[in-house]
């Protein structure tokens, strides 16, 4: 009974899992792929290269040609002449791949292994002599080219396509209002309104009595923060404003309409007729 032998084989997932260091010389197969590698007693298995396959055999010889003998001259073609046998292909050629160069260990790469001398290509068989092909027979005269058919009319134009909705697009949002100017009468006797609100009112008065009765040139819309009168003379004279305290309740206190003004020397019962300047702050 003959000897069996075995290589070492697993699968391809496994020999990578295990990673093992296979021995000089020992064959490693992977089953389901069927490559395979051969160890160095150093590198393990993710670090060897495969097998590659030997070199193809030389070709074998060609078949002798058949003879085929030549036919008469006549219209009739001869018979093909039999063809040859088929050559027997060659024995495909066996030639060992050399082993990889050893991995040098945590250093540099050692240098990779000599290749093995590729075998030597079959001699190419000789061609066979083809067999010698009967007469062709004559062809036909060529018939008379017809003459070329009428063009057709060209079909009506189809009617245009339907034209698209046109687009539609929103206007953008109107941009904020700018801040508002400053708004009044600028004069001698005049007033003028702030951004906020606060308004200022101002004036010459050349009175006929004292105190004498001042209309505001616009009317405060709420009320009177502060009134202020200067004398337009000479001396120790002050500016007063007249309530409704004053000489027994005989001027009104100041409104929004209007304040009774005057000047004198610095006492509200001295009041003299001289010119006086006036300036008024309310909203």
């Amino acid at each position: 009974m003959a000897n069996r032998i075995q290589l070492r084989r697993d699968y391809a997932a496994n020999w990578t899992s295990f990673n093992p260091i296979l021995d000089q010389g020992e064959p490693g197969v992977e089953v389901d792929t069927g490559r395979m590698k051969v160890g160095d007693g150093v590198s393990q298995w993710s670090s060897l290269g495969y097998m590659s396959p030997g070199n193809q055999g030389p070709q074998g010889f060609q078949g002798i040609p058949g003879q085929g003998a030549q036919g008469a001259p006549s219209n009739v073609p001869g018979p093909q002449g039999y063809q040859g046998p088929r050559g027997f292909q060659g024995a495909e050629g066996f030639g060992y791949q050399g082993f990889q160069g050893y991995n040098g260990r945590n250093g540099c790469q050692g240098p990779v292994g000599a290749q093995g001398a590729q075998g030597a290509q079959g001699i190419t068989g000789a061609q066979g002599v083809p067999g010698i092909g009967g007469a062709g027979g004559e062809g036909g005269a060529q018939g008379y080219q017809g003459a070329t058919g009428a063009t057709g009319a060209t079909g009506a134009q189809g009617s245009q396509g339907v034209q698209g909705a046109a687009g539609t697009g929103s206007q953008g949002a109107q941009g904020s209002p700018g801040a508002a100017g400053f708004t009044g009468c600028i004069s001698g006797t005049g007033w003028t309104e702030l951004p906020n609100g606060l308004i200022m009112q101002w004036g010459q008065v050349n009175p006929t009595q004292s105190p004498q009765y001042v209309a505001w040139p616009r009317t405060f819309p709420t009320g009177v923060f502060s009134i202020l009168v200067t004398p337009f003379a000479d001396g120790k004279r002050s500016g007063a404003v007249a309530s409704y305290g004053d000489n027994g309740g005989s001027w009104p206190d100041p409104t929004t309409s209007g304040a009774w003004l005057g000047a004198g020397e610095g006492r509200v019962s001295s009041w003299e007729i001289i010119p006086f300047y006036w300036m008024a702050i309310g909203n």
